[in-house]
């Protein structure tokens, strides 16, 4: 079960997991890093993707791929928030 909050506070819901299943926890500074081409944010379906890209390799390949694609997302532009990223492998 996870709790996430709502305008008018929390709201409990429930999942089921499975062994071998990952459980990402982050904060938007991945999503909100602006980079790429034309220096716009990341985006919540491009973090998607990168997690669906990267779920089934070992947790340290995994770090590896994240750092090296937010990096090559950043090129230029300078970190503006705190980027969080845990992962839980059940």
């Amino acid at each position: 079960a996870f709790s996430r909050r709502a305008a008018t506070g929390y709201t409990h819901q429930e999942m089921d997991v499975q062994k071998g299943d990952m459980i990402y926890v982050f904060s938007d500074g991945y999503t909100d890093q602006f980079g790429g081409d034309e220096s716009r944010k990341f985006l919540m379906s491009n973090f998607k993707k990168l997690l669906t890209d990267v779920h089934q390799l070992p947790v340290d390949q995994q770090k590896i791929k994240m750092e090296e694609t937010l990096f090559d997302w950043m090129k230029y532009e300078s970190q503006l928030d705190d980027i969080l990223v845990i992962g839980i492998k059940i």
